[in-house]
């Protein structure tokens, strides 16, 4: 808790948690949304858990893509300091995908980054993130992984919400490779949930351009 942090992180922060204890441990949330691989491509419904490490860079995220009857895509995205795997699996046997190395987890590491706004208690206690003020309603928090430090930009309302994530060189995988592509995301509808005051809708994506 003693902590130095820009004064809108840290009255977001404490205003987050609450009465929760801020402590060691894991955060649980579960989320509902659809995604969509390329800007004309088939929007596919998913349902995920994603548990987020407190005390250092760390996620796992496991999430569902029904494709079609009695056929569902398995994705496990996750992180754990300087270790990270993306997999894939068809009827969560099968493996269709998989990525690891330096690139994915730096974009891994900007994700836990971007999402720290469904574990505030991070904010508070994990040392490994940095924290620059850009101006009033403008951050920028960071990390290193692999060896490199990488950031997102988080953007609060008058309020005093986090309301944005950004990055302008966030690795993409398109084939077998990695291509730095500009990401941001936006966050609404915020409750307090479990002790918790976190938003309940976000939406994310990459700026392909024109």
């Amino acid at each position: 808790m003693a902590r130095s942090l820009p004064e809108v992180v840290r009255n977001y922060a404490e205003r987050a948690v609450g009465e929760s204890s801020p402590s060691a441990g894991r955060v649980r949330v579960s989320q509902t949304g659809r995604m969509q691989q390329k800007p004309d491509g088939r929007w596919l419904r998913f349902t995920a858990i994603e548990d987020f490490e407190v005390d250092h860079v760390g996620f796992v995220w496991r999430a569902k893509f029904p494709i079609v009857p009695l056929v569902s895509l398995l994705i496990v995205d996750e992180l754990d300091d300087d270790d990270g795997e993306l997999i894939g699996r068809l009827w969560g046997r099968l493996r269709v995908l998989s990525a690891t190395g330096t690139e994915v987890m730096e974009a891994q590491a900007q994700r836990y980054l971007s999402e720290l706004v469904w574990c505030p208690q991070a904010i508070l206690i994990n040392q490994r993130l940095m924290w620059t003020s850009i101006n009033d309603r403008r951050v920028a928090v960071s990390t290193t992984v692999g060896g490199r430090r990488v950031s997102v930009d988080l953007g609060f309302d008058e309020a005093g919400d986090v309301v944005a994530a950004s990055t302008d060189a966030r690795y993409r995988t398109i084939g077998t490779e990695q291509i730095h592509t500009p990401w941001s995301g936006s966050f609404s509808d915020y409750e307090r949930i479990g002790g918790l005051r976190i938003p309940t809708r976000a939406q994310v994506g990459w700026d392909l351009g024109a």
